[in-house]
């Protein structure tokens, strides 16, 4: 099974719209207070990767409500296809 505390060292490629993924701990998502989601799944809404952002990453459709809202910003870091 999945440790779910493991950073995920790999960047996430080639990765659209509707694809299913399972969010893995990383820095930047502590940071966003959002490490109680490590290990939740979902499906990618949006790609908000390009080249000029900043804090590249995604918008994330939760299977389950966090916090009473089913939609986050994920960093890319804590993205995993599933």
């Amino acid at each position: 099974s999945l440790n779910v505390y493991t950073k995920i060292k790999s960047k996430p490629m080639n990765l659209k719209v509707n694809d299913r993924i399972t969010i893995g701990y990383s820095v930047k998502l502590a940071e966003l207070k959002l490490h109680d989601l490590v290990g939740e799944t979902g499906a990618i809404q949006e790609k908000l990767t390009s080249r000029n952002r900043k804090n590249k990453g995604f918008i994330i459709s939760l299977d389950t409500n966090y916090l009473k809202e089913k939609c986050w910003f994920i960093p890319e870091e804590s993205i995993q296809k599933i």
